[in-house]
């Protein structure tokens, strides 16, 4: 063999040993985890959840003579989401400092299903397609929480206006994570509150607001660098209070109750960006009444479950 293939072979080896590589190796330095809003920042982000509801007592909820009533909602969207001035109201008073971020939202579609069947756009029309090419604001609190998610557009023009709630109940508190005070290490935690509440515009809904409020648990799983970045993953276990609405037009219920949640979060620390999100929470034997009803359906039984998934599809513009 002569000295040049002992050097080509040399250097193909290297070659494919750098190949071998990970692109992401762990990070012993702690990390500052702040979100950043560059003003003129886009990224379109995609969302999908479930929600499941399971009760005993189908008498009480349907024309059903007895047994057991499930009721299954699922859907998707995905949002541009893009740093922007806000642009209040005479009448609107914003904190000085609070930070807008517009969001469009794009390809939005859900669907119900009762007792494991699906339901046809007849027999349940009010679904989240009705808010594609609609945009909202999200106020951005100078601490960093998400204040306000607000409909650009008059809530009266949607024939369904409690999709709006739908949407502040699913999004809002799962935006970004309490991030800790200092520069957090592997395994280190903290703790954080969040708190949200939204009136329902249904006529028959009105003497009830829709909550969650989320008492977390966070843990730093990871700290790993990937392409020059930080990436931070974290472990959140929450304890959930809550009360939101479960309608597929055969089933309308207002359910309400407490119950544990946990959740993932991936953060670039370098560019203080959310990547990704997943989230599940369970209501033990939430309270259940129906929809224009004073009070709660009483010897019932009933399971609910909500999970959410935001994961950022393209950073449009740094």
């Amino acid at each position: 063999m002569t000295h040049r293939m002992r050097i080509v072979m040399w250097g193909g080896f290297m070659l494919g040993l750098l190949a071998g590589l990970p692109d992401t190796i762990p990070c012993q330095e702690k990390v500052t985890l702040q979100i950043q809003h560059p003003e003129g920042q886009a990224a379109r982000y995609k969302h999908a959840y479930s929600i499941n509801f399971y009760s005993d007592r189908a008498e009480l909820m349907t024309a059903s003579s007895g047994g057991s009533v499930r009721a299954d909602l699922d859907g998707e969207w995905r949002a541009l989401e893009t740093v922007s001035p806000l642009q209040p109201e005479p009448w609107e008073k914003i904190e000085e400092g609070t930070i807008g971020v517009k969001i469009q939202i794009e390809e939005a579609d859900s669907r119900g299903m009762y007792m494991g069947t699906r339901l046809t756009y007849e027999q349940f029309p009010f679904t989240m397609d009705m808010l594609n090419g609609r945009e909202f604001w999200l106020h951005i609190s100078p601490e960093g929480k998400p204040v306000q998610l607000a409909p650009d557009f008059k809530p009266y023009t949607l024939e369904r206006q409690d999709l709006i709630t739908d949407l502040r109940q699913l999004l809002q508190p799962e935006v970004y994570p309490v991030l800790p005070e200092g520069p957090v290490g592997k395994d280190d935690t903290w703790t954080g509150e969040t708190a949200y509440e939204w009136p329902f515009a249904k006529s028959e809904l009105m003497q009830h607001n829709a909550y969650t409020r989320l008492f977390s648990t966070y843990k730093v799983d990871k700290i790993q660098k990937k392409k020059g970045r930080i990436i931070v993953k974290i472990e959140e276990d929450r304890k959930v209070q809550y009360k939101g609405w479960v309608h597929i037009e055969l089933v309308s219920v207002l359910v309400a109750g407490e119950g544990m949640g946990s959740a993932k979060w991936e953060i670039d620390a370098t560019r203080g960006l959310v990547l990704s999100h997943e989230m599940t929470m369970d209501i033990d034997r939430p309270e259940v009444t129906l929809a224009g009803a004073q009070g709660p359906l009483s010897d019932i039984r009933a399971e609910f479950k909500v999970a959410f998934r935001r994961k950022l599809d393209k950073l449009v513009k740094e």
